[in-house]
């Protein structure tokens, strides 16, 4: 399309009561287009994903090839609209002590960045990032960082650790693949929750005894966190096709504790710091409803679909938003708190990235020279 359409579109930019698809009645739509004046416009060119923050900022990640490193993630930290605010490279978030350097990373790396999640305090961001050692071993860890004051721990796995959402006070939930983590009679744990001092509390949602370790990276890899409250969360797992809403319970000093920690750096502990297990869990998970979110159009797909988001509104109706390869389309669909399908709707153009603010939905695709943000909202 080019820039004129776009013009064109932007001057009507807003309309109510439309249907635009097959199910979905959408309420409003707007198109805005990046401005190409803006220095980092190439950031959202490339977005595979953006994640909206609690204080209306956006935490964009895109691949970045760094030195040899060609499988380099940055995350970029953008205002409301387009103001660059920050870079984050995985690497810069590791300050090795004199002590312990051995997972210092290795010369000319970037490392990954591949979630984020910002704490009610507006200052304390927990971001799950990847690096590779100077023996050329793997390591995942909780990268946490102030706003204002830099960072302030980073506790590494012996796993993979993917999205995140804050708790109570300092807690954090964590999708997880930690081998040698089997909970007693079960599988390795899907979900760990822990503190932002590395202190873990609960381990929650096992895959099946015996399950291949390809299968359950898959899971983490494509599953993902939505905070709905303090204390409530969903988590969405493509794989299973499952949306299940749950509560957590933790202890009562972990509520109200702050979640900034201070600096294992100026404590002179060992850096980074390893997770430290509870002989027995101190936090509980209730679960509150399991909704079928099917996908009638996998059968027809040669490989998954990309899933970009997915959101529970108060009804507790499910929205889940998907790209597909064959035909590359984006499909908007909807589910009922009991998992019947209750519409779809797809934009003209595929999106490569999408995120929800409240009840907004928007996608992000390019046309052309130009990236467009297309924001809709559904009845």
């Amino acid at each position: 399309m080019k820039k004129s359409t776009w013009t064109a579109i932007l001057a009507v930019s807003v309309w109510s009561q439309v249907v635009l698809g097959a199910d979905l009645k959408v309420r409003s739509r707007s198109v805005e287009e990046v401005p190409q004046a803006q220095l980092f416009a190439t950031y959202w060119a490339r977005a595979h994903r953006v994640i909206p923050l609690v204080d209306g900022s956006r935490l964009m990640l895109h691949a970045e090839p760094v030195g040899w490193e060609k499988s380099a993630i940055t995350a970029n930290l953008f205002g409301a609209g387009f103001e660059w605010k920050k870079t984050w490279l995985a690497v810069n978030l590791f300050q090795p002590d004199s002590g312990n350097t051995i997972a210092a990373p290795a010369a000319q790396s970037a490392g990954q960045i591949y979630g984020a999640t910002l704490f009610p305090d507006l200052d304390t961001l927990a971001l799950s990032i990847g690096w590779a050692d100077t023996l050329g071993i793997s390591h995942n860890a909780i990268a946490v960082t102030s706003l204002t004051k830099g960072q302030r721990n980073l506790v590494d796995f012996e796993g993979t650790i993917r999205d995140l959402a804050s708790g109570p006070g300092s807690s954090l939930i964590a999708i997880t693949y930690i081998p040698g983590r089997a909970l007693p009679g079960r599988g390795l744990p899907l979900l760990t929750l822990l503190d932002t001092r590395g202190h873990v509390y609960g381990e929650f949602f096992p895959f099946p005894i015996g399950a291949d370790a390809r299968s359950m990276m898959d899971t983490v890899h494509r599953s993902r966190l939505e905070r709905l409250g303090p204390s409530r969360f969903a988590l969405f797992r493509e794989p299973e096709q499952t949306v299940t809403i749950f509560s957590v319970t933790v202890p009562s000093d972990v509520e109200t504790r702050s979640s900034l920690p201070s600096m294992h750096l100026e404590m002179k502990g060992p850096w980074p710091v390893k997770p430290s297990y509870y002989e027995r869990p101190e936090a509980s998970v209730s679960i509150e409803r399991v909704i079928p979110v099917s996908d009638p159009e996998a059968s027809n797909a040669s490989r998954p679909p990309l899933v970009h988001a997915f959101h529970v509104s108060a009804d507790e109706s499910v929205t889940v938003v998907r790209t597909y390869g064959d035909r590359p389309h984006t499909t908007v669909r909807r589910y009922s708190p009991n998992g019947t399908d209750a519409g779809s709707w797809s934009p003209s153009s595929s999106w490569r990235a999408a995120f929800w603010e409240g009840e907004r939905l928007t996608g992000v695709a390019n046309q052309e020279d130009n990236t467009v943000l297309e924001s809709v909202t559904f009845e």
